[in-house]
């Protein structure tokens, strides 16, 4: 019973997946159907070309590895400081900061900002504001 939770559970993520590698192969006409039929002519190489040189795929690709590398780089310095300071020190600050740093896990403040902007500009439950 499990191995068919998990099968369906993996079918949700295959699935896309399989589109969208489906999908690269055909060209424009064909790929706005979304459909999952292979496709009439494949296009794989004049696609993947658009993609890689005219798209610059490889400098997007850059830009995104060299923010995700520093950006975990300095979390897990900042965090990891931070967590043997806390587990170390029994004071009464390093229980404020504990609870403070728990908080903002819990609900991240940018979320509330984000629903009193949204609020303000009156898009809360509307499509505009899922949207943006």
């Amino acid at each position: 019973m499990l191995e068919i939770i998990v099968f369906i559970i993996s079918l949700t993520i295959a699935a896309p997946l399989y589109i969208i590698v489906i999908n690269s192969f055909k060209n424009q006409a064909e790929s706005a159907d979304l459909s999952i039929s292979l496709p009439q002519q494949w296009n794989m190489i004049e696609n993947y070309k658009k993609v890689f040189i005219d798209g610059d795929f490889l400098m997007a690709f850059w830009n995104t590895s060299v923010i995700t590398v520093f950006a975990v780089v300095l979390t897990m310095i900042a965090s990891c400081s931070a967590a043997y300071i806390i587990q170390r020190r029994q004071s009464k600050a390093t229980k404020i900061i504990f609870y403070l740093l728990l908080a903002g896990m819990l609900l991240p403040g940018s979320i509330i900002t984000t629903y009193q902007l949204m609020d303000a500009l009156h898009l809360v439950r509307t499509y505009t504001g899922v949207i943006l």
